[in-house]
């Protein structure tokens, strides 16, 4: 039961973004990219998920995602333009499809993503450990991203991925078009 529940948790954020995207003007995306850039400092320090302090010393401009909901939000965030390496299960939006597969989310080919030479590897919910720290012992920036199996814990997954990425600005976008969208669907229903 409490599989269901996170999973339906899960699909209604990832429709609430998906929904949203549809919906951004890209004119918008590009001023809002140029006015992060002139805001946002680099190095930054980032808490993931595992609790580690995850240091992105310049903007990362060829990330790698393990994880369909990091690969729908970076597109989300106007950013797909930086990924250079998916999973075999991201093929949300369509031109994820179009990004280099890495294979699975449990066992991706590190060959393959050292290949690719990234500036930053996100992962999320079912990345195992023993992956992590083979990325890392290749010197690669490694980070996880994953809430609690909630709305907020999926709006601090945004904000994270905004702030790395620098995307701040297009991150708080999408959460608060995502709480409008909830609360509309909230008083629609009672």
């Amino acid at each position: 039961m409490l599989r269901q529940r996170r999973a339906i948790i899960t699909v209604l954020a990832l429709i609430t973004i998906l929904i949203f995207t549809a919906c951004t003007d890209n004119s918008e995306k590009t001023e809002n990219k140029n006015m992060e850039t002139k805001n946002l400092k680099y190095p930054l320090m980032i808490e993931d998920s595992y609790g580690r302090k995850v240091t992105i010393n310049k903007e990362p401009m060829r990330v790698i995602s393990i994880a369909p909901n990091i690969t729908e939000t970076i597109f989300a965030l106007g950013q797909g333009e930086k990924l250079v390496g998916r999973t075999d299960y991201c093929e949300y939006p369509e031109a994820a499809k179009e990004i280099e597969s890495i294979g699975s989310l449990q066992s991706p080919n590190i060959e393959k993503i050292l290949s690719l030479n990234p500036d930053l590897v996100i992962a999320s919910t079912h990345f195992k450990k023993d992956v992590l720290e083979k990325l890392e012992e290749l010197d690669l920036k490694v980070m996880v991203l994953y809430g609690e199996e909630s709305f907020q814990g999926v709006y601090q997954v945004i904000e994270k991925l905004g702030t790395v990425l620098n995307a701040k600005e297009e991150a708080d976008k999408v959460i608060a078009n995502m709480k409008q969208k909830m609360r509309k669907s909230l008083r629609s229903t009672m």
